[in-house]
């Protein structure tokens, strides 16, 4: 009987040890696994970082472009201005001269008669 104790003790000792063994392995490979992951989630967390700076940059740059509209409308409009109020002055310094060059023609008339005038 003290030898199928032993025995019994030693299947009982030998499923132990297996059954240790497949614990022991098995917490390896979740070990492994979870490395694998965790290294994953790293890669993947850097990745979403340089996508949001990526983004936060093209946010700037589109920003920077519609400012960069906005002034140029700004100057279009203020272009477009100065040149309406520089045709106006225009036009009056046309008008000015229109009227100076009919009042000589008046002169020059009025002279032409006197002239005549004291010839006769």
């Amino acid at each position: 009987q003290s030898s199928s104790n032993d025995s019994l003790q030693q299947k009982l000792l030998s499923e132990k040890e297996e059954i240790h063994l497949h614990y022991t392995s098995t917490i390896k490979e979740k070990d492994s696994t979870i490395s694998e992951l965790n290294e994953h989630i790293s890669s993947l967390t850097e990745s979403l970082e340089t996508n949001q700076q990526q983004l936060s940059d093209l946010d700037n740059t589109v920003d920077d472009l519609e400012q960069n509209i906005l002034n140029l409308k700004n100057d279009i409009l203020e272009k477009e201005k100065n040149h309406q109020i520089a045709l106006i002055n225009l036009q009056a310094e046309y008008d000015i001269i229109q009227e100076q060059y009919q009042d000589l023609e008046i002169k020059s008339k009025k002279e032409q008669t006197n002239i005549k005038k004291e010839a006769n």
